[in-house]
């Protein structure tokens, strides 16, 4: 039908590229062992060269872990839990052993997370 051809395209959302190189993310800079804490919780998140990860959270006398798979993507990093599902953060790094972790989709007042690598 005429007129079809003409319609533009829905705007496509900005290229991720603009990142400064310092916050595009390598597995090997997120590498180790990282400890956070909040008033009342425990976290850590063990992140090996190989793609995997364990996150371990604490709150009062219970603790949960859940092993998966890990990737990175810009300055997203996304974890596939063994049970299913996909946890998705941005991170932020304020040096090689500090880095601000927040979870894509979360609550809009989530201040998220201020990791210290051991």
């Amino acid at each position: 039908p005429a007129g079809q051809a003409t319609k533009t395209p829905p705007p496509t959302p900005p290229a991720p590229a603009d990142l400064p190189p310092e916050k595009i993310l390598s597995v090997e800079k997120l590498v180790g062992t990282w400890k956070a804490s909040t008033a009342d919780a425990k976290f850590e998140l063990q992140l090996s060269k190989e793609g995997a990860f364990v996150w371990t959270y604490s709150r009062g006398k219970t603790t949960e872990s859940v092993k998966g798979v890990f990737a990175v993507d810009q300055n997203n990093l996304a974890m596939e839990p063994d049970a299913g599902g996909t946890m998705l953060a941005e991170i932020d790094f304020a040096d090689s052993s500090h880095m601000h972790f927040k979870m894509i989709g979360g609550e809009a007042n989530d201040p998220g997370l201020q990791f210290k690598k051991d």
